[in-house]
């Protein structure tokens, strides 16, 4: 199908000598990039558990990162699990984003400097505090942290694991 080869194309993207950490943020990264590049197909496979070679060879990929990793049985399976729908609802939100209406889309995306600092301040003490920092939050931010946060838990639980 379309999907499992744009799939391919995602696990293509991964060197194969890369740390597991380096492992999953090149497969986050290449997630989105390739779902921006067919965004379409992007929204429609976010959500689908395709049973093709390439998402086998991609949670092959997730297992292996979570044996490196240290940990095994059900942990590695609850963290592949995780990471798959993790790195698929970003990067089918992030397709889902690409095909608004660019009035739509830029005028999502300007709130965050206009409507979010004109809020009232008596109302929205916790929102006033950030207003001036939420529109200098990019995607890739976003993306990153979700990557890091991830990796941090995998390494608190593998570390769990061990301890």
């Amino acid at each position: 199908t379309v999907a499992d080869r744009i799939l391919g194309e995602i696990v293509d993207q991964v060197p194969p000598d890369l740390s597991w950490q380096d492992t999953l943020r090149q497969l986050a990264r290449s997630a989105v990039a390739v779902y921006l590049t067919y965004p379409a197909v992007g929204v429609a496979m976010f959500s689908r558990t395709l049973r093709r070679r390439n998402e086998f060879r991609a949670v092959e990929l997730i297992v292996k990162s979570m044996h490196e990793a240290g940990l095994s049985g059900a942990e590695a399976a609850l963290y592949y699990r995780t990471i798959g729908d993790l790195f698929n609802a970003y990067a089918g939100l992030s397709a889902s984003v690409a095909m608004l209406d660019p009035a739509v889309r830029d005028a999502d995306e300007s709130s965050w400097s206009k409507e979010y600092r004109m809020v009232d301040e008596a109302e929205f003490p916790n929102i006033t505090r950030v207003s001036k920092d939420l529109a200098d939050v990019k995607d890739t931010d976003i993306l990153e942290t979700y990557v890091d946060a991830i990796i941090l838990a995998i390494e608190t639980r593998a570390g769990t694991a061990r301890g």
